[in-house]
């Protein structure tokens, strides 16, 4: 067995004695071989890279993207204060993340399975998407089991009236934060207490989507969770409001029940048709390859760390040393099983180059669609839009100029 996945192996044995002592009543992972396995995975798909209170030692501050950027936008990472204020200037993604803490008291385990085999849009103010990994159904329900290792048995909310819920969730502002898609929209101004603009910005990316709570959350775990959502969770954003237990009644009988519009699924942009005019790679690179593509395809002086995942490996996935950074890593390609060089722009059968369609690809996947042998780029952001893509395709059928 390789060394790391042995020291990864002992960690989680270790981590389950820790819990055993610290709670003899459930030492509910020093016994389940599937937590185990979970936490093992969680180490080798990085999860603790983005995420707080996944159960695994900490990574330096370098590798930790959430950190890295908050070092950024507070000033006190260690560049060329020219070139900070410019990483300031285009940090957009990954400036916060949601904590997995408490996932145990509040999630449904079936759906963190579901939800890191599909990945959707769940908090409408955050840009970046939890990545699609290179998950099977087994690993997917051993991480949710190392997450939620026993739900509680707890009974479900008394029943509520909905339209008094309704009438609440408006007088205290929940709009503020909360997109509720598939309702007549909340209103956004709030009664509750009073917050920086900064923790206002935090909670607005942070903020789930209310459609979604039916599924996702544990029966018993929303009325204690609309109440005291500090006690459920110590590192939340949601601000406790003075809730009597018949008005949390009220707010979860209309959360959990109030019918629900269809949502229609995202639609591809068209494709624009090539453009007459020269295309260089200095544009491409300004436009599409600097501003989205370097921090998963650089190298690891650009990064301050490594290559990113989808050059020197990360994230469970293998090193595929395809760089972005100048004209001649693009043109070298990228590392396939085999480990031989192969072109980005050779052709897949129907004729379109690799790189433009993993491009297009990206756009079918918030679909709900997958395209069979790709993964959609860039992983776990926006798409680009359909003029960058435009751009791309159009540098490659005038023969990638420099």
């Amino acid at each position: 067995m390789p060394r790391s996945r042995t020291i990864t192996l002992l960690w989680a044995s270790l981590i389950g004695m820790g819990v055993a002592l610290l709670y003899p009543q459930t030492p509910v992972w020093a016994q389940s071989p599937e937590a185990a396995a979970g936490l093992q995975l969680m180490a080798q798909f990085q999860c603790n890279r983005c995420h707080e209170g996944t159960g695994l030692p900490g990574v330096s501050q370098e590798q930790h993207c959430v950190h890295c950027h908050e070092e950024i936008l507070q000033g006190t990472f260690s560049i060329a204060p020219d070139t900070l204020k410019t990483w300031q200037s285009h940090l957009v993604s990954l400036n916060a993340v949601p904590s997995l803490t408490a996932a145990a008291s509040r999630l449904r385990r079936q759906w963190i399975e579901s939800f890191l085999l599909r990945p959707h849009d769940l908090r409408p103010g955050l840009p970046a998407l939890m990545p699609r990994l290179g998950l099977t159904p087994r690993q997917a329900q051993q991480i949710a089991t190392a997450l939620v290792p026993r739900e509680a048995q707890g009974t479900p909310p008394a029943p509520g009236n909905p339209t008094s819920g309704r009438l609440l969730l408006d007088h205290l502002g929940c709009g503020a934060c909360h997109q509720f898609t598939g309702v007549p929209p909340l209103r956004n101004t709030t009664a509750g207490p009073s917050v920086s603009q900064n923790q206002l910005r935090t909670a607005i990316a942070l903020a789930p989507d209310l459609r979604y709570t039916r599924e996702r959350f544990q029966p018993a775990a929303l009325i204690p969770w609309l109440r005291t959502p500090s006690q459920v969770k110590p590192d939340t954003q949601m601000p406790q409001f003075p809730l009597s237990e018949s008005q949390a009644q009220d707010l979860a009988a209309y959360i959990l029940t109030t019918p629900l519009t269809p949502q229609p699924a995202p639609v591809p942009p068209a494709r624009l048709p090539i453009l007459s005019r020269r295309v260089s790679f200095d544009e491409v690179n300004e436009r599409v390859f600097r501003r989205t593509c370097w921090h998963c395809h650089s190298t690891a002086a650009y990064a301050k760390g490594d290559g990113g995942p989808g050059n020197t490996g990360g994230f469970g996935f293998k090193g595929r040393g395809f760089s972005v950074t100048t004209y001649a890593d693009v043109a070298s390609g990228v590392l396939d099983d085999q480990g031989n060089r192969r072109s980005v722009f050779a052709p897949l059968p129907n004729g379109t180059p690799r790189l433009l369609a993993v491009l297009l690809a990206r756009h079918k996947e918030l679909a709900g669609e997958q395209a069979p042998g790709l993964r959609g780029m860039p992983l776990g952001l926006p798409p680009l839009s359909a003029e960058q893509i435009q751009l791309v395709e159009s540098w490659i059928a005038q023969g990638r100029p420099q």
